[in-house]
């Protein structure tokens, strides 16, 4: 009897500890897919923030409030807007060419320049998908 006791309670332990290594291993892999939207939606942003001009930057005023979507004209490309599409979770990028979806599970972005120096656009950008990562960056537009 003792040793069905002492089997049973192995077999209870190593089940506890499989799905606690499976909850963090889930975890951990919603973290890297985030991640990796996080990096695509930031390096399109800034990619075409960096040639944009300052004074073409339309539905972000310098006055230090928060905004949801961004329009400018890019230097290569004409007018551009990023904004997270209507009804779903992806940040979507709206040009010449139409929309494109740079990145999914995307919750939120929020864009804002200051009256000081409205040259500098503030970006950030929330992850969600079962938990929540978030990223900022700022970039300098040519003047």
């Amino acid at each position: 009897m003792k040793r069905i006791i002492c089997s049973l309670t192995a077999v209870i332990l190593m089940a506890g500890a499989w799905l606690i290594y499976n909850s963090h291993a889930q975890k951990y892999r919603l973290q890297v897919v985030l991640a990796k939207e996080l990096r695509k939606a930031m390096g399109a942003m800034m990619g075409d923030l960096g040639s944009a001009r300052a004074v073409t930057v339309r539905g972000v005023p310098a006055d230090g409030q928060w905004y949801h979507e961004i329009a400018f004209q890019d230097g290569k490309d004409g007018p551009v807007q990023y904004r997270i599409g209507p009804g779903d979770n992806h940040l979507n990028r709206v040009g010449r060419g139409g929309a494109h979806v740079i990145a999914g599970h995307m919750r939120a972005l929020d864009v804002r320049r200051q009256s000081d120096n409205a040259s500098i656009v503030e970006v950030r950008i929330q992850a969600y998908n079962g938990l929540s990562l978030t990223s900022n960056f700022k970039i300098r537009l040519q003047e």
